[in-house]
């Protein structure tokens, strides 16, 4: 451990200086006295940066026992409540994190803390880094509209946007939060569409619920930026009122942008007044002008007349349940359905003013606008290498003798060997005819794959039960693409071997 002569600032003071200005963290170089060491000796010690009221620190795990022991020899305690996540959103436990990840945590600031050498810390949050993977994490105060309370970014997230939060909330509204993103518009302020929300302790009261929100594919759901303002002017754009308070914002007027009310009733620009107030949703993924005042062509505009109404941008599979499992749509024959014939999932903005208390929330919805820009289901073409001339399979630290199969032109494996190589645990329930593989599971004969909590997809085919020669039982199956697109793999070819390299 380094040693040097620097006056030692206690870590009590750092506690003492804790505050949230800009989301980008400062940068601190605390030292720590140890008692052990000569007068005048200090043993610098890691200590976190100081974050809107957290420590923020990282560290590289060296064991995991009772507690998570870095290489630094910062320790974590397992901590009740603690969110446990990866830098893809994606919930995790204690269990899996493994010597040789990366961590940041974090660190309630007003919480109780040990002084004990080496440093212990009870995280409130851990977010575990996965390989190739480049995320920015900051903690901020953000207001309803997703803007920060110093204006350094703004939040564009719908349901579909991986959640987590102690209290019942389906979304994150507004208040203290660590933010997970990769990409911002170079707008003022910037705009990003979070890979993850995780709602942090605020001075509210809030009655505990434990439990992680709701998650959602990685990659299903396409881009919106999305806002709200009072119509300043309307003239060859439609302007913000505009005061030193608000940043100018301008909409182009195009013909393929379509407006209606809260009531679904399809209007024009001329029917858009200064003094209303209008909701729009850009295409993120499409063509954008590099200019301030930030200009936008909106894809929808619904004009906020006052009506208790709300209106959602969700993505919803073939049942039309939202990816955050909160609110499914029922439609109805006065249900009006903009951009398609009828609406059976995809990504949609829908106004509805009544819904059930049930679990998930139901409604029948005033209207359905369905986006242009809708989620690409995987092909499993695109995501598993072409595997002609494969005799074997190196999965973890076997090698596995492979006969090529396919069915319907579909790549397939064997579930069971590749994923017991893998170190997952497979359950077969011969009631329902269907696998359980570490948390992801699926039915024989259903072309429906399912991760955890998230929504399940398709792969293309159907999971099949095979007799090969010389087999004393039938095997099962699966696309090859279920070790990709489900459980985040790695697949490679070398020579006649299919390297599969689990995730982490």
């Amino acid at each position: 451990m380094k040693k040097t002569t620097k006056k030692a600032i206690a870590i009590l003071s750092a506690a003492a200086v804790l505050s949230c200005g800009s989301v980008y963290a400062a940068e601190y170089d605390y030292g720590i006295a140890n008692p052990m060491l000569p007068t005048g000796e200090v043993e610098i010690m890691p200590v976190p940066d100081i974050d809107c009221g957290y420590l923020k620190g990282t560290m590289t795990v060296a064991e995991i026992g009772e507690t998570i022991v870095g290489e630094d020899d910062t320790r974590l305690y397992k901590a009740d409540g603690a969110f446990i996540l990866n830098d893809r959103g994606q919930a995790l436990t204690y269990d899996d994190i493994k010597a040789g990840d990366k961590l940041t945590y974090y660190v309630d600031g007003g919480a109780p803390m040990t002084l004990q050498l080496p440093v212990h810390y009870s995280p409130a949050v851990i977010v575990v880094a996965t390989e190739g993977s480049y995320t920015e994490q900051v903690i901020g105060v953000f207001d309803e509209d997703g803007l920060a309370e110093d204006e350094s970014l703004k939040l564009n997230y719908d349901l579909s946007t991986p959640y987590f939060s102690h209290t019942r909330e389906a979304a994150f509204i507004s208040g203290k939060a660590l933010v997970l993103y990769e990409n911002t518009t170079r707008s003022i302020p910037p705009q990003t569409s979070p890979i993850a929300i995780v709602k942090l302790a605020d001075d509210e009261n809030i009655p505990p619920f434990m439990g992680h929100g709701p998650q959602a594919p990685e990659a299903a759901a396409p881009a919106y930026i999305t806002g709200s303002f009072e119509v300043g002017e309307n003239g060859e754009t439609l302007v913000n009122k505009f005061d030193e308070t608000h940043v100018e914002t301008r909409i182009y007027k195009n013909e393929n942008t379509l407006i209606i009310n809260k009531q679904g009733e399809q209007k024009t620009f001329d029917d858009i007044k200064a003094g209303d107030r209008i909701i729009y949703y850009v295409n993120a993924d499409g063509p954008m002008t590099l200019q301030y005042p930030p200009h936008y062509t909106a894809e929808l505009i619904i004009i906020d007349d006052g009506e208790d109404v709300s209106a959602i941008l969700g993505n919803f599979d073939g049942d039309l349940l939202d990816a955050a499992a909160s609110l499914a749509l029922h439609i109805g024959e006065n249900t009006k359905i903009y951009g398609a014939d009828g609406f059976n999932g995809g990504t949609a903005v829908v106004l509805y003013n009544f819904a059930t208390m049930s679990i998930p929330a139901q409604t029948t919805p005033i209207a359905v606008v369905v986006m242009a820009n809708q989620p690409k289901a995987p092909s499993p073409a695109d995501i598993v290498p072409d595997m002609t001339g494969i005799k074997k399979i190196a999965a973890g630290d076997k090698v596995l003798d492979y006969i090529p199969v396919t069915v319907n032109g579909v790549q397939m494996l064997p579930v069971r060997e590749v994923a017991e190589a893998l170190g997952y645990e497979v359950t077969w329930n011969a009631e329902n005819r269907s696998v359980t593989v570490g948390f992801a599971g699926f039915a024989i004969d259903e072309d429906s794959y399912a991760f955890a909590k998230m929504a399940a997809q398709p792969l293309g085919q159907a999971p099949v039960l095979i007799g090969l020669p010389g087999a004393s039982s039938a095997l099962t199956y699966v696309p090859a693409a279920f070790f990709t697109a489900i459980m985040n793999c790695q697949m490679t070819v070398s020579g006649d071997t299919l390297v599969i390299t689990p995730e982490g």
